[in-house]
């Protein structure tokens, strides 16, 4: 894709953000730097044919090069994404001050962000991006919130975990489903400490209950590798429910 950027217009530079293959920093001449973000188009990608994805990848690039200096969002778009420590931390390495997204931590090391989606890229949205939409950030925190529990699956019940694993797979936005703290507290009460999830990648979400043990260190480490052979990884690390937030499973 970064290739595809520099190609579409003569004095773009792209360069791609080396803890994360899905996020691209282009630059245009006489244009504020963007982070393009490609998760969404990988999500888009792996449901199409070879030859939509193309197609799809090209009018990707061609609307993100058009889009005018200060990019247009409406308030329908806002959603909640869920991103790990890492990301979060090239996040505030690139960006200060108003130009950091609205976040709250939702785990040891996961992270809550109100973001702009579509079907073609996912913009972190700033108080200041918020401000052009009418919004302060505790709106836009609970209307991005609204919206995305709208989108999602229920809960696993306790009598479904305890027959199987539950699986969400190939559903947009899935990892967003961890920001039902309280929702969590009550599965975890009513199940018991062996409660885990996995949150390897936006649109999958592993449920499951697994004491500790050598068994358990054994589907961490398979974890690590899931996560390895993601395009973006939203973490490798197992998490059990303690103290009100999702902790990493040691």
């Amino acid at each position: 894709m970064a290739q595809r950027f520099r190609d579409a217009k003569p004095g773009v530079s792209v360069t791609i953000d080396p803890r994360d293959a899905l996020t691209l920093r282009v630059t245009m001449p006489g244009r504020e730097p963007m982070t393009v973000m490609l998760d969404h188009l990988r999500h888009v990608c792996s449901h199409s044919t070879p030859a939509d994805c193309a197609s799809t990848k090209t009018e990707f690039v061609e609307n993100t090069l058009a889009l005018p200096p200060k990019p247009q969002f409406n308030r329908s778009q806002l959603r909640i994404v869920i991103r790990g420590k890492d990301y979060v931390d090239y996040v505030k390495s690139t960006m200060a001050g108003e130009r950091l997204p609205v976040m709250h931590p939702v785990g040891e090391d996961l992270f809550a962000i109100v973001a702009a989606v579509t079907a073609k890229t996912t913009v972190l949205m700033s108080p200041a991006r918020l401000r052009d939409l009418g919004l302060n950030p505790a709106e836009g925190w609970t209307l991005a919130l609204r919206q995305t529990r709208a989108t999602l699956p229920k809960l696993p019940t306790v009598a479904a975990l305890r027959n199987a694993p539950i699986v969400f797979e190939h559903w947009p936005l899935a990892a967003a489903l961890l920001i039902d703290l309280p929702g969590w507290a009550r599965l975890s009460a009513a199940i018991g400490p062996d409660l885990f999830v996995t949150v390897v990648a936006d649109d999958y979400v592993f449920v499951a209950t697994k004491p500790d043990g050598v068994d358990f260190d054994g589907f961490k480490a398979a974890v690590v590798e899931d996560c390895e052979q993601q395009s973006r990884c939203v973490s490798p690390n197992v998490y059990r429910f303690r103290n009100g937030m999702w902790r990493i499973a040691r």
